[in-house]
């Protein structure tokens, strides 16, 4: 390896950052507001434009995780990048239902395919590097880079919407712009391994197999654990003021940058007692929201768990790949989004049924022991399967 090699991969974790600040929508505060304001779309549409993102989501992850496998990460990040710029001219051009349902798609679309993807070309670039060890540890501060950066862009941006509506969506194009740039611009790794062509099911069938199955159902059941959205209806419940549900997002971002910064000392700890630990974390939120009258006991217990869940994924991807050591890498991280998202809109729905059979703060505590329960079990499965190895 020459060192003028060497040092363009190296820049490929500073520019991993940045595509980590720049990959959020600068404007989501305002889709809502924006699609009900000017393009007087009801609020039962603004539900189905997100559950046509969440199905849009789901349906892609795996597929586009096996095309960065087969093609190569390059394409499947510059892809994911040209469709993102996409997504504001959708909000500017059509503000109605059609620009929303197009641009929740897009966004759908192009996450999915840079998502894995991008986390596939930085192992790649950390294993030709010989600092393969350091994957948790660069990608854990590289989402704190991410959460202040995009704090800083969230809290800017939208000021600019009195000025012209369209105004934030605008600069949202010119961020989400840079990700092309930065694609354009990685050292890609030269000794990616090369694999043969199964299809994307053979792919999928060899990475998910009835001996580690039971983790990524563990870490699908625990994604959708944490009570979601309902936390803030119990927040406001017990008495905290809707104004106020903006400092506890913030809290959680600055907890969540501040636990990404030292994610890496998870690193020491077997990968059956972090399940544990993060099934621990989902559930005791839970019960906490549903037992607590103290706004700030409940404030602080949303704000710390939500922190954690902005990090979690992180050391579920980078136990994986070790344990794993999967020539898909994409497909795999791919895979596992997927079995996130459908345990999160699988619990969520389930956690609808309990607050409106037995009101929101015992719904969470039924729901929190439920899971503890449910969790418990698929924990001893997910630990036992935790050694197994797949190689391809």
């Amino acid at each position: 390896m020459t060192e003028a090699y060497k040092r363009r991969l190296e820049r490929n974790i500073i520019k991993f950052a940045w595509f980590k600040i720049f990959s959020k929508q600068v404007y989501l505060p305002l889709i809502a507001v924006y699609l009900v304001q000017v393009g007087h779309v009801s609020l039962a549409e603004i539900a189905l434009i997100a559950i046509v993102g969440s199905i849009t989501e789901i349906a892609l992850q795996t597929p586009t995780g096996y095309f960065a496998d087969k093609y190569g990460n390059r394409r499947a990040i510059l892809v994911g990048a040209v469709i993102a710029m996409t997504i504001p001219w959708m909000y500017m051009l059509m503000p109605n239902i059609w620009g929303g349902v197009l641009g929740a798609m897009a966004f759908a679309t192009g996450f999915a395919f840079y998502s894995g993807s991008l986390e596939a070309f930085l192992h790649d670039t950390l294993k030709e590097l010989g600092r393969e060890r350091s994957y948790t540890k660069i990608v854990g501060r590289s989402q704190t880079m991410g959460l202040v950066g995009n704090a800083i862009l969230v809290t800017l941006v939208p000021l600019t919407y009195s000025i012209d509506p369209r105004l934030p969506f605008l600069l949202g194009f010119l961020s989400l712009g840079m990700l092309l740039i930065l694609a354009l611009n990685f050292e890609y790794p030269k000794v990616e391994k090369k694999i043969t062509v199964r299809g994307p099911i053979r792919a999928v069938k060899s990475i998910v197999s009835w001996r580690n199955l039971p983790i990524f159902v563990f870490a699908g059941f625990v994604s959708g654990a944490g009570g979601g959205d309902y936390s803030n209806l119990v927040l406001t419940d017990i008495g905290l003021t809707a104004a106020f549900l903006g400092v506890v997002q913030a809290v959680s971002s600055l907890f969540g940058a501040v636990l990404g910064w030292y994610i890496h000392i998870f690193d020491r700890v077997a990968a059956k007692w972090f399940y544990l630990t993060d099934l621990l974390i989902s559930v005791c939120a839970v019960i906490v929201l549903g037992l607590t009258q103290d706004v700030l006991v409940a404030s602080l217990a949303v704000a710390m768990a939500f922190g954690w869940w902005r990090v979690r994924h992180i050391l579920y991807q980078a136990k994986l790949l070790k344990e794993m050591e999967h020539i898909y890498k994409a497909t795999l991280l791919s895979t596992l989004s997927t079995f996130s998202k459908l345990g999160n809109v699988t619990l969520v729905l389930i956690l609808g049924m309990f607050v409106t059979g037995w009101g929101l703060q015992n719904g969470f505590v039924r729901f929190g022991l439920a899971t503890l329960i449910v969790g418990l079990g698929l924990w001893v499965l997910a630990a036992r399967s935790s050694r197994a190895r797949i190689k391809a």
